[in-house]
């Protein structure tokens, strides 16, 4: 079972930092391309609004039916509108002004993040005091940022349901939601839970919200049939879907989690959009694919859509063909599988230290010679630790791939025992990539 409230602890120190990286380092997407239309202060507000509609429910943009097909990223804003995207998700307001006009010059809309302190890291839901001193600083953000042209709504915190024992947490959300309202009645206002069972609570102590938000991965494929059961008629969207969590995921006896390999992410993903998107559209409003850029969590692979030098995975081809029904002309390269020692990575794959070993990536069909074949070794990533800068890669160990071969190499194994990974790229050269990788442990005794 995962800690969800480390991870989320995790994850708030990761957008912090990567936005700092992404916003100093230059990575947005160029956002002033030459085609691209620089955001101007008379730009006009543009209205959103949720509307009843004769099957169900619509998000209207500017009188304008608006289905959102959207993205959670700080970067590759360009990428998303050449896909046929039209939004991105974005977890908090610190360092937003870039990011929005970005977002502007792009032809995309964003759903700003206000982030309240949860219950988890401390924050005491008893304490009006603190809590009327949060909603002063979100009064702040919604002051400077409700006029923005590229704004579409307003997300009031980030799984304040994770190991929340507090209902008053929704009290608060509530109480944001409503002085958002009074300030800017431009702009629906939602909240979004991880737990989706707690959309009885939400129902019950957020009136003041216009529709929720889940965060859902591999049980996005069964949405449907639990939205029956709790008899929930309300819109709501999915700000995040994707390849399975790893901790949905099967591990291995040292519990390191087998992530799927980017060909087998987009079929995972294709499935679940689907099933719990877009067949949903009478109270879907639309979603947000998790992660469109490249990121370390659990892996330097696993949420990301993009390499570190940013080619687009197959995943994003296929976000192409859900938004729009058309695929690229070029599609991404395939893989299937890493095998190590003639071994699958669901077959606990232990090693000896300093020996060598045969390892092969399988294709679903005959891979091109041109594909360059990038191998490495890694350690197993010690994200959990928050003391780390989890957002940058882990460095691939020096002399551990022997004799690469195209699709077969031999690997030398470290000498120090523990667990380690297997990672392979295929790039074909033109911007485009397929990634896998498989888990070993290395122990002075095989078995």
């Amino acid at each position: 079972m995962y800690n969800l409230n480390l991870i989320s602890t995790i994850f708030r120190a990761l957008i912090l930092g990567f936005a700092v990286t992404q916003l100093t380092s230059g990575c947005t997407d160029k956002p002033m391309e030459k085609n691209a239309t620089i955001p101007r202060k008379t730009d006009a507000v543009v209205p959103v609004r949720v509307v009843r509609t004769a099957s169900g429910y619509e998000l209207e943009r500017g009188g304008k039916p608006y289905f959102i097909k959207g993205a959670g990223g700080l970067e590759q804003f360009g990428q998303i509108q050449a896909a046929g995207g039209n939004s991105v998700r974005l977890w908090t307001a610190d360092y937003s002004q870039p990011l929005l006009d970005s977002a502007q010059a792009h032809g995309l809309t964003v759903l700003l993040g206000l982030w309240l302190i949860p219950e988890r890291e401390g924050f005491d839901y008893y304490d009006r005091k603190a809590i009327d001193r949060q909603l002063q600083a979100l009064r702040k953000d919604v002051i400077r940022y409700r006029n923005h042209p590229a704004l579409l709504a307003w997300d009031v915190g980030n799984e304040m349901d994770v190991g929340a024992i507090n209902l008053e947490v929704y009290g608060a959300i509530n109480q944001v939601a409503r002085m958002i309202h009074e300030l800017d009645p431009n702009h629906p206002v939602l909240t979004t839970i991880a737990e989706r069972k707690m959309l009885v609570e939400v129902r019950k102590r957020c009136p003041d919200l216009d529709f929720v938000a889940l965060n859902s991965y591999a049980n996005l494929l069964d949405m449907p049939q639990f939205l029956r059961e709790i008899n929930w008629q309300q819109p709501y969207i999915i700000t995040e879907f994707g390849a399975r969590g790893y901790w949905e995921s099967p591990v291995t006896k040292w519990q390191a989690a087998l992530e799927q390999s980017s060909t087998e992410k987009a079929k995972f993903v294709a499935e679940r959009y689907q099933a719990g998107i877009e067949s949903q559209r009478a109270q879907c409003l639309g979603s947000y694919v998790f992660y469109w850029g490249n990121r370390q969590e659990a892996t330097p692979t696993w949420f990301s859509l993009f390499t570190p030098a940013g080619e687009r995975t197959g995943l994003v081809d296929e976000m192409q063909h859900l938004w729009t029904g058309t695929r690229p002309a070029t599609a991404a390269p395939e893989a299937e599988f890493v095998k190590l020692n003639r071994k699958y990575d669901s077959q606990n794959i232990i090693l000896l230290p300093g020996q060598q070993y045969p390892a092969v990536v399988t294709t679903p069909k005959p891979s091109p010679e041109a594909l360059r074949v990038q191998w490495e070794v890694l350690p197993e990533s010690r994200w959990r630790d928050v003391k780390k800068a989890l957002h940058a890669r882990d460095e691939a160990i020096l002399g551990s791939v022997l004799q690469p071969n195209h699709l077969r190499t031999t690997i030398l194994t470290p000498t120090k025992p523990g667990a380690y990974r297997l990672y392979v790229t295929l790039s074909d050269g033109q911007g485009r990539a397929a990634t896998a990788n498989c888990p070993f442990y290395v122990q002075k005794t095989a078995r």
